[in-house]
């Protein structure tokens, strides 16, 4: 499946394909873009990939996954995660989001997101 779309804001967006979702199993998501802004950094950046329920609150941890390889600006990248757990409460609807970010200092804007798409599903 590739029906995600790209973010609302002036964010990045993510080119994401995920294998078959069945509610309480896992998935590879393959995810690919070029940053425009940032550049991702070995043990820094992550990928994260989280679902929601239609009031966009999560319904369970997102999966998180550091990434391993540094990336210039306006080099593209791709990233692989093999077995994303998908969470087995899956709400009609549900919401799949996925980011690349690097975590910040700042309590007030914890999160650096270079990366968006999201995906809103209807059972």
């Amino acid at each position: 499946m590739n029906f995600f779309n790209p973010c609302d804001f002036h964010i990045d967006p993510l080119i994401t394909t995920v294998s078959t979702i069945v509610s309480g199993k896992t998935a590879k998501f393959d995810v690919s873009g070029v940053l425009t802004r940032n550049s991702i950094t070995t043990y820094k950046t992550i990928l994260q990939i989280g679902f929601a329920d239609s009031s966009k609150n999560l319904i369970a941890e997102p999966y998180v996954q550091t990434l391993t390889e540094s990336v210039s600006i306006t080099q593209q990248y791709f990233i692989s995660a093999k077995n994303v757990p998908i969470p087995g409460n899956l709400p009609d609807p549900y919401i799949m989001r996925v980011v690349v970010r690097d975590p910040t200092n700042d309590p007030n804007n914890p999160l650096n997101i270079f990366g968006f798409a999201y995906y809103r599903q209807n059972k």
